[in-house]
């Protein structure tokens, strides 16, 4: 027998069994469904609900007109009736198949019988037709046989229209299905209908109002929800939304879908990266009345904050950022403000207050927070409010000082110009906390400040001593430098016309609001202009100053004070805590300062200064010339400035310079007479010739060969001597009288003046254009006129009586040709103490210490 031939009904896998095994159960090896397996069926065509079925084999080609002899069937064995269906979901059946689902000749039209699919039976299988026979039709009507005459073709039509009038039949009970379910809906509450049916059906059922199919819409919708987009939602948002806007009897209901929306709506948005999605949605759910903060705050992180508008102007155009509509909008709806910084703020940052680097970093990390922008919540604003008021007082508090006393932010503006060029790896950077070996500070906590206008007291703080304390020390000092400045002012610069001249490089453009921009000519006159400081450097302790000696000026010089370091333009002296108003060491400090003041004062006001390179950890002038006529104006005109006296030793003295340097008189008068044999070693007309320190003692050589003296000196002896005459010289030039009047004053003023001011070039370490407008000033043409104004000058120094200055100078004495190491001398560690305390510049005291030792 044939085997049965059938398909899985729930996966199409095909099988073939022995029909033995006709209507028992089994699963599907490859799926796993209950399957049954089918009972042999005759193959003729059948009638299914009034439609006939026909197999795609009955239709034959009847192109001829006979017919076949009708085909005799054989009796064929009843097919037994299944039995009772017992549980056998594991009865052995020999499973063969696994080919896809039944072939397209196989497929039926309508419903298939049980058996479609499944060969006939053997014994219903007609015989093949009798030779010149055409193959047997159903029926028992012979098939024509090809090329017999008298053949036709069998006409299709009915065929096509019984196929056609079936699938009608079929449409029309469909519909009729249809429509009877529909009636069994109930009315449309926003619930479903009865057997599973949806609220779209019931939406289409006739007699419903159009309100009340929306409601059964959106019930559906709802239900239905993973299968929306969000702009369905979006949509069917605002139709509930306007139906509840309107009056009508779904108004409640209308509204609680529109709240079921508006939900599903917001969270469905709030996962979305679209920022003109999240906008919309945002601003529309806000306007229609919906807390939804945090999906604004999510539309204010996506959109863009600016749009860029074109604008063309002077012709060209050019692209602007404006800021967003919408980011505004949604700002101001979030209570975001724009925070603006407020215009002092800039001379805030410029001036480096502590509070505006504690506001300007809480700014950065709020902008930071909202994305790099400047619209804060108000809580945001009140902390960053708070930082502004404390900054605010830090920068008001500071302008008060100015107003005031008139310095207090130049001297700020200058401490930050020092710090600025002290900076690790600044080419300058010679007072750096590395540079002191104190590179594990920060800068303010290496070096503070003070000031007395116009100058900046820069300080290195020390363990135990802070700024406060020593302001209080240089209480007496700041008067004394304030009256000096003013004597400079009325004697020299508004005299002479002088222009400052220091710095010789930086900006020209002044910033400061007060001055609008305004452009000088020189970097000197803006620091004029912008009143910057003049710099005095305090280190913390006199082996730190040493130590500065070594580094920079290539050696110490045990016992200085101060020393005005040309390069940098600054004073550089030590903090002595002994130094107490009123005693020696505070007058050494005092006179010291003095001293070197005056070189600052000229350097940064006398015309065509010298400017200078550090090479190698030394500093070298650019130009190969002087920076002064001779050293006779450079430290001869210093000391007799420095010739001061005062009316007490309060912070209230009054000073009165250019006046007698008793310490210079003494030590001139004391060579005069012992060393020299009451002969002058340096005339002014010498003087006039040593343009630097090296030609001082060549030129004190030449004297002393000229005057046949006998002296055990070298080179340093001369400088000594050099300073005391110098200073005596230009003292009897100022003061000297004749017949009541001052003979050369005016003389010799002119002649610093065109030092001061440049009228000579100093292209070279040649005298003699000097001295020949020297000559010229004071009419002199001969050797007679030089002896008689060497003779007045030495009958007006010897003249002069040589004070005690309130120092001991009665154990100053010093060995002659013979030597003496007495208690006196100044081998001795009295006569060292001694020698040095008559000294008016200590800053001097090693070099003229070992001249007059080596004598």
């Amino acid at each position: 027998m044939e085997p049965i031939v059938f398909p899985c009904p729930a996966c199409g896998t095909k099988y073939s069994v022995p029909q033995q095994h006709a209507g028992k159960s089994t699963t599907c090896k490859k799926c796993g469904a209950s399957i049954m397996v089918p009972v042999p069926q005759v193959a003729n065509p059948t009638i299914i609900g009034g439609t006939r079925t026909i197999r795609r084999s009955d239709i034959e080609d009847a192109s001829s007109s006979e017919r076949a002899a009708p085909v005799v069937k054989k009796a064929t064995a009843p097919v037994p009736k299944p039995g009772p269906k017992k549980p056998t979901a594991n009865f052995d059946v020999d499973m063969k198949g696994g080919d896809s689902v039944l072939r397209k000749e196989e497929t039926v039209i309508s419903h298939p019988p049980t058996g479609v699919g499944t060969r006939p039976h053997p014994s219903r299988v007609p015989p093949p037709p009798a030779r010149g026979q055409g193959r047997p039709v159903p029926g028992g009507r012979p098939a024509p046989v090809p090329g017999q005459p008298g053949a036709k073709k069998k006409n299709p039509m009915p065929l096509y229209l019984g196929i056609g009038g079936g699938v009608l039949v079929v449409i029309i009970i469909v519909g009729v299905i249809i429509g009877n379910s529909g009636k069994t809906q109930g009315p449309s509450g926003g619930g479903g209908g009865k057997d599973g049916q949806s609220a779209s059906d019931g939406a289409k059922t006739p007699g419903l109002s159009e309100d009340e199919k929306l409601l059964a819409q959106f019930d559906t919708d709802l239900k239905n929800e993973i299968g929306l987009q969000s702009e369905d939602i979006k949509n069917r948002y605002v139709q509930a939304r306007d139906k509840a806007k309107a009056e009508g009897k779904f108004k409640d209901k209308f509204k609680s879908y529109q709240n079921q929306f508006q939900a599903l709506l917001e969270k469905r948005v709030t996962g979305s990266s679209n920022k003109r999605e999240v906008t919309e949605v945002a601003l529309m759910l806000h306007n229609d009345g919906y807390q939804v903060t945090a999906l604004l705050e999510k539309a204010r992180t996506l959109m863009d904050r600016y749009r860029v508008v074109r604008k063309v102007e002077n012709g060209v155009e050019r692209e602007f950022k404006v800021p967003s509509e919408a980011y505004m909008q949604i700002c101001e709806i979030l209570g975001y403000r724009k925070y603006e910084q407020p215009p002092e703020f800039d001379d805030y940052q410029a001036w480096a207050l502590k509070e505006w680097g504690d506001w300007a970093k809480r700014l950065r990390d709020i902008q930071n927070d909202v994305g790099g922008d400047d619209y804060f919540n108000p809580q945001q604003l009140e902390e960053i409010k708070g930082y502004e008021a404390k900054c605010r007082e830090a920068g008001e508090a500071l302008k008060a000082r100015h107003a005031k006393d008139g310095f207090a932010i130049n001297a700020r503006e200058a401490f930050l110009r020092f710090k600025q060029a002290n900076l690790k790896g600044m080419k300058k950077a010679m007072f750096s906390p590395d540079a002191l070996g104190r590179g594990t500070e920060e800068f303010e906590e290496v070096w503070g400040y003070t000031y007395w206008n116009p100058f900046l007291v820069l300080v290195e703080k020390a363990p135990g001593r802070d700024v406060a304390d020593l302001e209080r020390s240089f209480a007496v000092k700041a008067n004394m430098l304030r009256q000096l400045v003013n004597w400079f002012q009325e004697n020299l610069v508004k005299p002479f016309n002088l222009q400052r001249t220091v710095p010789t490089e930086g900006p020209t453009v002044s910033r400061k609001s007060e001055l609008k921009g305004r452009k000088f000519d020189t970097p000197g006159q803006l620091a004029e202009a912008e009143g910057w400081a003049l710099e005095i450097l305090v280190l913390k302790d006199g082996q730190t100053y040493q130590q500065f000696l070594e580094d920079f000026m290539g050696g110490g010089m045990p016992g200085a004070r101060a020393h005005y370091y040309l390069p940098l333009r600054h004073i550089v002296t030590w903090d002595d805590p002994n130094a107490v108003a009123g005693n020696e060491e505070d007058w050494s400090n005092e006179s010291t300062l003095m001293h070197e003041t005056f070189h600052m004062l000229s350097d940064h006001y006398a015309a065509n200064p010298l400017d200078w390179d550090r090479v190698n950890r030394q500093w070298r002038p650019r130009e190969t010339r002087p920076r002064y006529f001779n050293v006779m104006i450079q430290e001869g005109l210093t000391d007799s400035v420095a010739g001061f006296v005062k009316s007490d030793d309060t912070e209230k003295a009054e000073y009165k310079f250019m006046q007698t340097n008793f310490i210079r008189l003494n030590n001139w008068k004391l060579v005069y007479e012992k060393y020299t044999g009451k002969k002058n070693l340096f005339r002014i007309q010498d003087m006039l010739r040593c343009m630097n320190y090296g030609q001082c003692a060549q030129v004190g050589f030449e004297r002393m060969r000229e005057l046949k003296l006998n002296l055990r000196v070298d080179q340093n002896f001369f400088v000594a001597v050099f300073y005391a005459a110098s200073c005596q010289a230009s003292t009897f030039l100022y003061h000297y009288k004749e017949s009541g009047r001052h003979k050369y004053r005016d003389k010799w003023l002119d002649y610093v003046k065109a030092d001061y001011a440049g009228e000579i070039d100093k292209k070279s370490f040649d005298p003699k254009p000097f001295i020949d407008h020297f000559k010229k000033l004071f009419a002199i043409s001969s050797d007679k006129d030089w002896d008689k104004l060497d003779e007045e000058f030495v009958k007006f120094t010897l003249d002069l009586e040589a004070k005690n200055v309130g120092k001991d100078t009665s154990g100053a004495r010093v060995r002659d040709d013979e030597g003496d190491d007495g208690d006196g001398s100044p081998d001795s560690p009295q006569g060292q103490r001694s020698f040095g305390r008559k000294l008016a510049l200590p800053s001097r005291d090693e070099e003229e210490r070992h001249a007059l030792r080596a004598a």
